[in-house]
């Protein structure tokens, strides 16, 4: 992400400025050469409508790709799961559906598995003592987000057809335990970064729901998982009026055209109207200079006409002098 270091090198360090004594007209034209009128305009009302789109897109892909993603594990599966989803003990919870929560081993074989029928809890902490009280696996609250893991170290995996709140969120997407990304707007969507680091393996497998012994394969890669994915980023979904937009059903590609083409409009129509605006000051301009400034052309073409009027004045009053003169000597020798 660019500096101010950065953004200052581009753009230069000088600093415009007027005196008090400058006038309203002098003020406007340095801000119409400097172009400062175009970039408070950008800054207030044009960047904060396309970053709000921005915004619209990194999260409806936030939500949708989590919501694809938290259906598999990894394998090996991890010891411990962290929620992303800040919440409280006391909160309601109102779920439809059997939870099946397994320990397994690095090669996705079971040790041991659990049911429960989530429709029983109505708080969160009722969910919480529930698990905490399964054999080998520890659950509670921490720093307002639910941590479930296994006590041995061993593997923990989730799975179930499952319902939560109004959203109908499964378990691990409504508790955001396996997430694949972070943030919440276009500026912090990231990558987990366990994921990055490869400390953590892609979550393409998926816990079984079959009847299962101690030993059996319980976790194995799963075409399901990678297709549901795939449909979340080419399935279409409901997105808000944001910024220029309105709202609309679309494809993550398909708003993102939609911002691109805004944007696009948006430029092309401030191109055009950059252009109006100029010729209008430009006519101002010039009927302001006409009416208070001076044309050397216009002042040196009148004082060329003045000058000859001038002279031929000057011819005539010696001629008129020279005939006055005649006459007062034909009067004397009269």
């Amino acid at each position: 992400m660019s500096t101010v270091r950065d953004l200052l090198a581009r753009k230069g360090h000088a600093v415009v400025s007027v005196s008090p004594e400058s006038t309203v007209l002098a003020a406007a034209e340095l801000m119409n050469a400097r172009a400062i009128g175009g970039l408070l305009e950008q800054r207030d009302s044009v960047l904060p409508a396309m970053v709000d789109t921005l915004d619209t897109l990194a999260k409806a892909a936030i939500d949708l790709v989590n919501a694809a993603y938290n259906a598999g594990t990894s394998l090996p599966a991890p010891s411990t799961l962290t929620g992303s989803t800040e919440l409280g003990g006391s909160d309601a919870f109102a779920a439809t559906g059997t939870l099946r929560i397994a320990i397994v081993e690095d090669d996705g074989s079971l040790v041991a598995s659990e049911d429960i029928d989530l429709s029983q809890f109505t708080t969160v902490d009722d969910l919480v003592d529930a698990l905490d009280a399964l054999s080998g696996i520890s659950a509670s609250i921490a720093s307002g987000q639910l941590v479930i893991s296994s006590d041995a170290g061993q593997g923990v995996a989730l799975a179930g057809d499952i319902e939560i709140g109004a959203a109908a969120s499964g378990f691990s997407d409504y508790f955001g335990l396996n997430d694949l990304l972070t943030g919440a707007s276009a500026a912090t969507i990231r990558v987990r970064s366990d994921l990055l680091d490869g400390t953590t393996e892609l979550a393409i497998n998926a816990l079984s729901l079959d009847t299962l012994s101690s030993g059996d394969v319980a976790v194995s890669p799963s075409s399901t998982v990678v297709q549901t994915l795939a449909d979340a980023l080419s399935g279409s979904t409901d997105f808000p009026a944001s910024g220029k937009l309105a709202s609309s059903t679309s494809t993550l590609a398909g708003y993102a055209t939609a911002i691109v083409g805004s944007i696009a409009t948006t430029a092309e129509t401030t191109a055009s109207a950059l252009e109006t605006r100029q010729l209008t000051y430009d006519s101002a301009s010039d009927a302001l200079t006409s009416l208070t400034g001076v044309n050397i052309d216009e002042e040196t073409a009148r004082l060329s006409t003045l000058e000859q009027e001038y002279q031929t004045a000057a011819q005539l009053l010696e001629a008129l002098n020279a005939m006055f003169d005649a006459l007062l000597s034909a009067a004397n020798s009269a």
